[in-house]
């Protein structure tokens, strides 16, 4: 069974000067979709209390992307579908049994991670 990654995606510039960076990947797509809504909101203040449109902005300055670029045309978030190769589901599961067996980390309900 394939699994779908939510990875929300920052983008700033057009044509040959865009930047585009991943934010945060999820199972999710909710949560996907709440950190994309909270980025661009952000970003839209930090964008309206900028002196013009060409200053720069504190790195760290959007608390939900950390990495965020903007530039004169602002920042836009979107969300990217991409397949989880089944091999990686089961690495994951794997390590997280591992690592309760090693006591590193309490057990918890793990769901579509564990492979079936």
């Amino acid at each position: 069974m394939t699994q779908t990654l939510y990875v929300v995606m920052g983008t700033t510039g057009e044509y040959s000067d865009r930047s585009e960076w991943p934010v945060r990947a999820f199972i999710d797509e909710t949560a996907a979709e709440t950190l994309a809504v909270l980025a661009t909101a952000r970003a839209k203040e930090i964008e309206d209390t900028k002196g013009n449109r060409y200053s720069s902005i504190p790195d760290g300055a959007n608390e939900h992307d950390q990495q965020m670029q903007m530039d004169y045309t602002g920042t836009k978030y979107y969300i990217m579908t991409v397949p989880l190769d089944d091999t990686v589901r089961a690495a994951i599961a794997v390590t997280v049994q591992d690592d309760v067996a090693a006591g590193l980390m309490r057990a918890i309900s793990l769901g579509p991670l564990l492979p079936h």
